[in-house]
């Protein structure tokens, strides 16, 4: 019976995660123009604020020491379970943004054409990257499928953080922080711009570029001098500009 919680727990996060990605997908390739379930009891405005801000603000906060504990991380089992649990809420969070955003149904602008060829390239590209980054950055781990798969004792039920070992390679090796750049592309590429849209694109942008600061705090506690070395070499968030900023002062 607990393998089978176990079990239906990880399916359950998966099939939450793709149906948040297909929201995500859908609503910012068409501008956010469209609303799947109407709020009656609260103004649009208001609600798409609320939406706007919870999500940066619960995913860096379930990352804190406070966060994780009320995850439950200090009980044995639902520490192992704990990348399972962060990619519900992740997920969960998607589907409560793009699945019940109140769309103004002003569009500002849509590109046609060459453009609109142009533009679509370029957010199906920046949903690949964004697949890229995950992959180096543990597939696993980012899916959720690590936590619960190692629960069921198919995999050593250590610490999760103790078998992390710091990715560096590929995406991460032009960027610190691919996965946020490859997000923020998303928000910035495909063909349709409204009211809405622009307000999440601003809001979510800021998180991108200032969000992974907390993570970078605790990659240092993790790390410490690999990470440091790391820092040295890789730029944070847009590639090329250490290296260049290298060059200059050796010049």
């Amino acid at each position: 019976m607990k393998k089978a919680l176990i079990v239906g727990y990880g399916l359950f996060t998966h099939l939450c995660f793709l149906l948040g990605v297909a929201l995500m997908f859908y609503q910012l390739y068409f501008g956010l123009c469209r609303t799947f379930v109407h709020i009656d009891f609260c103004s649009p405005v208001l609600w798409n604020t609320i939406l706007l801000f919870h999500f940066p603000f619960l995913h860096s906060f379930f990352l804190t020491g406070p966060g994780r504990r009320l995850m439950g991380s200090e009980d044995p089992l639902f520490r192992i379970l704990m990348p399972t649990s962060y990619a519900l809420l992740a997920s969960l969070q998607l589907i409560f943004v793009f699945g019940t955003w109140q769309s103004s149904e002003i569009i500002w602008w849509q590109a046609s054409g060459i453009v609109s060829f142009i533009l679509s390239s370029a957010y199906i590209f920046s949903w690949v990257y964004l697949g890229m980054a995950m992959s180096d950055a543990g597939l696993g781990y980012q899916t959720g499928f690590s936590g619960w798969w190692s629960a069921l004792g198919l995999k050593s039920g250590l610490s999760q953080m103790g078998k992390f070992t710091m990715p560096e390679k590929r995406t991460f090796s032009v960027t610190r922080q691919p996965i946020y750049l490859s997000f923020a592309l998303i928000l910035w590429t495909s063909p349709v711009w409204s009211p809405d849209r622009g307000a999440l694109t601003l809001v979510w942008t800021l998180y991108c570029l200032f969000g992974p600061l907390h993570k970078e705090r605790r990659y240092l506690r993790y790390f410490g001098d690999t990470f440091r070395d790391y820092q040295k070499r890789v730029p944070y968030f847009f590639p090329g500009i250490a290296r260049r900023n290298k060059d200059k002062n050796t010049a």
